[in-house]
C-alpha cells in the first residue's frame, strides 16, 4: 500500500522521480508485490496513475520491461472513508490479505512489520526500499 508522495520530486512540483520510482521497481521485481494506492492520486483513476508513469522524461530512466511491470502491478486504491491506517486496514481485510506492507512519509499506527516509514524530504530511498523487501520476506 503505497503513498505515491514517496516518488515525487522533493521540490513540492507533481513530477516523479525516476530514482525513487526505479528504487518501487526493484522491489517489485525481488518481491513480485502488487501495489494498492492510498495517497491522493488515488481520487483519480488506475488509468491517470498509469498515464502518470508514462510522462515525458520518466519512461527514459527504467526499461520498457520495467516500466510495464511497475504499471501491471498497481491493482488498486483504498477507499476514503476515514484515517489513512483505518482505510489501509479495511483494504487489507477486504481483500483477505495476509502479508503487506504499506509505505508512507506520516507516521501511521500500524504494526512494524506491515510499515515502513519514509522521510518525507528523501520519499522511498533505497535503504526504504530495502526494508520494504525485508518485509515482504
Amino acid at each position: 500500500v503505497l503513498n505515491t508522495d514517496n516518488f515525487r520530486d522533493t521540490n513540492g512540483s507533481e513530477t516523479l522521480n525516476s530514482y525513487l520510482v526505479h528504487n518501487l521497481i526493484r522491489v517489485v521485481n525481488v518481491t513480485g508485490c502488487k501495489i494498492v494506492i492510498s495517497s491522493d492520486w488515488r481520487f483519480g483513476s488506475i488509468t491517470a496513475i498509469h498515464n502518470a508513469l508514462k510522462c515525458p522524461g520518466f519512461c527514459d530512466s527504467p526499461t520498457e520491461q520495467e516500466h510495464q511491470t511497475l504499471i501491471s502491478s498497481i491493482v488498486g486504491v483504498t477507499l476514503d472513508f476515514g484515517s489513512r491506517e483505518s482505510e489501509i486496514k479495511e483494504w487489507v481485510k477486504h481483500n483477505c490479505i495476509k502479508q503487506w506492507v504499506a509505505v508512507d512519509d506520516l507516521e501511521l499506527d500500524l504494526p512494524f512489520e506491515h510499515f515502513v516509514h519514509t522521510d518525507p524530504t528523501v520519499g522511498l530511498s533505497e535503504q526504504c526500499a530495502i526494508e520494504f523487501i525485508k518485509r515482504l520476506s
